[in-house]
């Protein structure tokens, strides 16, 4: 019963939903675009196929070698880059990062001094040690 009742309401459904017909006129305007020559759709393109080149030189191949150019430049990491930061935080004695000590430069709250021991290490490294050994040496003629 509910089939016939459900196709009759199909059917009236159908029979009011017509497509309203087109009275009014067809454009027959024309476009400037329509009237252009058309181009070849392959004229942009460059006639040389990579298909058609011969494979590169062996010297070629070798200056493109990344292998070797990885091992030549050695394992130096880029400056200021990967510099060790203290932790922001004292997270207590057992923690594996542990906050340097204050006179160490990398260290937040170190205080830049006259005499702190890395100025005092490089003052001593690059101008007193080569004077004590210019004023040490004793010449010895052969």
């Amino acid at each position: 019963m509910t089939t016939v009742r459900e196709g009759a309401r199909m059917a009236s459904s159908l029979g009011r939903r017509h497509l309203p017909l087109r009275t009014g006129s067809v454009c027959v305007q024309r476009f400037v675009s329509t009237e252009a020559k058309k181009s070849s759709a392959l004229a942009d393109l460059d006639n040389a196929s990579s298909f058609a080149t011969g494979s590169p030189d062996e010297a070629a191949i070798q200056a493109f070698n990344s292998r070797e150019k990885a091992a030549e430049t050695g394992k130096k990491l880029p400056g200021n880059r990967y510099q060790y930061h203290p932790p922001k935080y004292y997270r207590g004695p057992l923690h594996p990062v542990q906050v340097p000590k204050s006179s160490d430069p990398t260290a937040r709250d170190f205080v830049p001094g006259p005499f702190s021991f890395p100025r005092l290490k490089h003052t001593y490294e690059s101008t007193i040690a080569p004077d004590l050994i210019a004023m040490t040496y004793q010449h010895t003629p052969p």
